[in-house]
């Protein structure tokens, strides 16, 4: 098979190519979002030569690695999108984004890129890659296995260097502690990071879990209802920080949308990324969906500006629904949903995301919700669902209620307390703290701040990020020497009922 010396690459979500079980059968097409209109080009010009038409696709969810290639059977653009289909799949082993070279600038693809399509010219080392497309991605996608989590034994503690976050750790066939630089190329070895001299007995699986200074290493073993065989290493992601879950975080039996403003966001995406993926991580759900509810993205902010966050963030974690923009955006008069009837588009999506175990945030650019259209977008899809009789429930991002008692005490200098007493609206904190208590913290949780002379409780909001710090904001103002939670609920109570910060439902 005679293939064109430029080819496409995609990210995907890997069980979308056998959902279908295409095969060789492009019957069914895929579609994304994306106009691919170079490669509609270069697919008609390999056919005019007599060659096939290459495309290669990766994990959308963690790119880094090339897991299937084929041909391109049929391409077609569309004002939506485009419809793909391909034929004859193979797997890629050891195949790595970062191999593939950029057709227009003939440099191979950069660390960190995040682009869900790119023109590239096809590699030569396919012959030696290419191996069964259902073993790659039985391999990648990793198979269920139960082991008894009471009985797991403790053999090891690893503490990471300060260079952790280049890494992914994983137990090696050594029963050693080894890892792989996050952007990898072909040829690269892994590296024996810590010897532990484990054995590997069948019907025991190894496991590595994050903490905040490493990784704890168990034996678990398999529960009696599974055969007794050796488990392959297992690999562990490079540690995150875990926040703290909320006292009454949404229950994650029942899909939850969130609602979000990005005021003050808007040079941040990074520090954005990080907080919003750590909350979700405690509460037990993958990094979320953005959906942007603006009726127009010309917009001053860096961040938000018209395809900025898209481009920033992985492919599917981004929609954007002009109908459920406020209309008089565009045209100057007064707010009103300019397509009503699309809120049963973002219901659907909630549904199908939460199957994912992936929740929604759908935002605007307000930072307050008084006299702002998500309020109306709520509604219509609170009403959506009750029609379609979903249960359904949406909070203001993070949700959750504020626990009674207050969630930490942090020890300030004199000197930061008294500009605190003052009026100042900036506590700063830690990169850790902000990634851990405060990453889900309710809106109104109660902190005790102090110095062992001054002290008083305070409430806050969730973490923000600016011009390089982290900090907590006080949520009800003036912030008093002295005061006790006693002092501060019933106001609580009334503020974030009046701000909308409770939980509405379909019921």
């Amino acid at each position: 098979m005679k293939l064109s010396a430029t080819a496409v690459y995609t990210t995907i979500a890997p069980e979308r190519v056998f959902d279908a079980e295409r095969g060789d059968d492009p019957s069914e097409p895929l579609f994304e979002k994306k106009r691919w209109v170079a490669a509609a080009k270069e697919l008609e010009r390999a056919r005019k030569n007599g060659e096939r038409f290459p495309i290669f696709m990766s994990d959308a969810r963690e790119c880094n690695e090339l897991l299937l290639w084929g041909v391109v059977e049929d391409l077609r653009v569309t004002e939506q999108g485009t419809y793909f289909s391909f034929s004859h799949l193979k797997g890629l082993r050891d195949g790595f984004t970062q191999d593939l070279v950029l057709a227009s600038e003939k440099r191979t693809i950069a660390p960190g890129f995040i682009r869900p399509y790119a023109m590239v010219l096809t590699p030569d080392f396919l012959d030696q890659a290419s191996i069964d497309a259902e073993e790659r991605l039985a391999d990648h996608l990793g198979e269920d296995v139960t082991v008894d989590l009471d009985a797991r034994e403790l053999v090891a503690q690893v503490t990471l260097p300060e260079d952790e976050e280049l890494w992914t750790y994983f137990i090696d066939d050594d029963g050693d502690v080894s890892r792989w630089p996050d952007v990898r190329r072909r040829g690269q070895k892994p590296e024996k990071f810590e010897k532990l001299g484990l054995k590997l007995p069948d019907g025991f699986i190894v496991q590595l879990e994050d903490t905040d200074a490493g990784f704890d290493v168990f034996h678990a073993p398999l529960v009696a209802d599974e055969p007794a065989r050796g488990a392959p290493p297992m690999k562990a992601p490079k540690p995150k920080p875990r926040a703290k879950p909320a006292a009454a975080a949404p229950a994650g039996a029942i899909p939850t949308l969130f609602s979000w403003g990005y005021e003050g966001w808007g040079s941040s995406l990074p520090q954005l990324e990080a907080l919003t993926t750590a909350a979700e991580a405690a509460r037990g759900f993958e990094p979320p969906v953005f959906v942007d509810v603006r009726f127009s993205r010309s917009v001053r902010a860096p961040g938000f500006r018209e395809r900025s966050f898209e481009n920033a963030l992985p492919a599917g974690r981004y929609h954007w629904m002009k109908g459920l923009g406020n209309a008089g955006i565009g045209d100057g008069g007064g707010l009103r949903i300019h397509r009503p009837a699309d809120a049963a588009q973002l219901l659907k999506l909630v549904v199908d995301e939460h199957e994912r175990k992936r929740r929604i945030i759908f935002f605007c650019s307000c930072g307050d919700l008084e006299g702002c259209h998500r309020n109306d977008v709520r509604e219509l899809v609170l009403e959506e669902a009750r029609a379609q009789k979903v249960e359904l429930q949406i909070a203001e991002w993070p949700g959750g209620e504020p626990e009674k008692t207050p969630v930490c005490t942090l020890t300030l200098p004199a000197k930061e307390l008294t500009r605190i007493f003052d009026g100042a609206t900036r506590i700063p904190i830690a990169e850790q703290l902000a990634l851990t208590t405060f990453a889900a913290v309710p809106t109104g949780s109660y902190v005790e701040i102090g110095n062992g002379n001054r002290r008083a409780t305070i409430t806050v909001r969730s973490a923000r990020y600016s011009a390089g710090k982290w900090f907590i904001e006080p949520f009800l103002l003036p912030v008093l020497e002295g005061l006790e939670v006693a002092d501060l609920a019933k106001d609580l109570a009334r503020v974030r009922r009046e701000g909308d910060h409770g939980l509405f439902t379909s019921k």
